[in-house]
């Protein structure tokens, strides 16, 4: 039996079996490959931000300096992704001959068995699902101590790199936006489709976002990084998920925010939504300041919706993406099929099953949220109410005071003419009646009065200037007609 030769790391000093004549061990190669230590020329290593492969990319400084180059069956070419648990490279498999993506998990050696756990996990969740709309897994291994597993390279672009191509041009033309509509409606449809399919299968994504969506040369969707699935009906001992954030700040679902256990398919939903809400407005439906920020207002605060930002987004979408984005899961569409058929029935031009939430129906559930401000808010309205009723009494009892001082004067003023007729002072009447029709044209009363007044009674009038011509002359006394009888 031979015993594999092993030597010291010139760099951490740890042994390891010598299979590289670099003189390091794996981690440390790893973390030269990764851009994390030295090259030895005091440098440190790029590192690419792509999230998928390009087929006319060409090898990076891995292949420059030896490092990594060969793992085992595959060639590592370039680094296409990086994220919080794991690296992927782009690379060659000898044995088949074929361009494929590589997952390395992040930590090597140093991985804890949580992380290496989680790491398996993502693998096991990809590997059980054959879906057009799932990046498939080739291979789960390991190579020296490093664990990693392979799976089909999407020549194309992630829905983050793309997204403003893709997303509703609010500066667009009408019909260049319906267009739009129809096409993330399209891509969305899909995206759901292949949830559903994870679902039906037993796992949960629990991570949606646009980064994690990439699309292939021909437009189509392919949903991978199951680095948060969750397998359904079996315990995952080991892994310690109580009061942990999993997941993106901006596409978590409040359950998930608030570090619940017991997350279910409903939060892919809200997931689903978030995308969705974010190719129709711009941006997520919550952006902070800070991680924290974010999760507090998916936490506490209902999203803006997207027609306030753009009026041109179709009523039925912004519902679609809004009944999603619900707080309360069982106010979601009840599984990722059910969003697909909805935006297949949009598609199709028939009328979605979801229906906008009314104004009273959102400020019944923001009471429910804010309940010391909605106290606060029931009081002021009380006090408001109140107040306006005291007031519009007031008002009431001034307008019958005011009615009956008025109706008392007239009283009065009815019977001091009346006094004064009965004393002979038909004059002095006939001017207090004339001043109550100047009073008051419309006062009939008054009027008709007056008229009576001068029918019955006589009154003296005064002789009159005789009339003059205005340039003096005195005017023409008026002739008498032909057989006009004389006084």
């Amino acid at each position: 039996m031979m015993v594999a030769a092993r030597s010291v790391c010139s760099v951490c000093g740890n042994t390891f079996t010598c299979s590289s004549s670099v003189g390091r061990c794996t981690y440390c190669l790893l973390q030269l490959g990764l851009g994390v230590g030295d090259t030895g020329s005091g440098k440190k290593q790029p590192s690419s931000q792509r999230i998928v492969g390009n087929a006319g990319e060409t090898s990076d400084t891995l292949v420059d300096h030896g490092v990594l180059s060969r793992f085992g069956d595959y060639e590592l070419l370039s680094e296409i992704a990086r994220g919080g648990m794991g690296v992927v490279y782009r690379a060659r498999q000898k044995s088949l001959n074929r361009y494929v993506a590589v997952k390395l998990i992040l930590a090597g050696q140093l991985a804890t068995r949580e992380s290496l756990q989680r790491f398996r996990l993502e693998a096991e969740a990809a590997a059980r699902l054959h879906h057009p709309g799932i990046v498939p897994i080739y291979e789960i291994g390991e190579f020296e101590t490093q664990h990693f597993f392979s799976m089909e390279l999407i020549e194309g672009a992630s829905l983050a790199e793309c997204l403003l191509d893709i997303a509703v041009d609010k500066l667009a033309a009408p019909t260049v936006q319906r267009e739009q509509e129809h096409c993330v409606a399209e891509l969305m449809a899909r995206v759901a489709t292949a949830i559903a399919f994870a679902h039906q299968h037993g796992v949960l994504h629990r991570d949606i976002k646009p980064s994690n969506i990439l699309i292939d040369q021909d437009g189509l969707p392919h949903l991978t990084d199951f680095g948060l699935a969750k397998l359904t009906g079996r315990e995952t001992s080991g892994l310690t998920l109580s009061h942990t954030v999993l997941g993106t700040p901006g596409y978590l679902a409040p359950e998930q925010a608030a570090g619940e256990i017991e997350v279910t398919t409903a939060a892919d939903v809200y997931g689903l939504g978030a995308t969705l809400y974010e190719l129709l407005a711009g941006s997520p439906p919550f952006v902070g300041t800070s991680a924290l920020d974010t999760i507090m207002q998916a936490l506490s605060k209902d999203p803006r919706p997207p027609r306030q930002i753009n009026p041109a987004i179709n009523r039925d979408l912004e519902t679609i993406s809004l009944r999603c984005l619900e707080k309360q899961p069982d106010k979601r569409y009840p599984t990722a099929a059910a969003v697909a058929d909805e935006l297949e029935r949009f598609m199709r031009g028939e009328p979605i099953q979801a229906r906008p939430v009314s104004v009273w129906e959102r400020a019944w559930r923001w009471r429910q949220r804010n309940p010391w401000l909605a106290g606060l808010a029931a009081a002021l309205l009380v006090a408001i109410i109140a107040g306006s009723t005291a007031a519009l009494r007031q008002w009431r009892r001034a307008e019958q005071v005011n009615a009956t001082l008025t109706e008392n004067v007239a009283h009065l003023e009815w019977g001091a003419i009346d006094t004064m007729l009965q004393n002979g002072e038909s004059s002095q009447a006939l001017a207090r009646i004339a001043t109550l029709v100047r009073k008051d044209p419309s006062n009939s009363k008054a009027a008709m009065f007056a008229m009576s007044i001068l029918e019955q009674r006589r009154f003296p009038v005064p002789a009159a200037p005789p009339i003059r011509h205005p340039d003096g002359a005195d005017p023409p006394s008026p002739r008498r007609r032909a057989g006009s009888r004389t006084a």
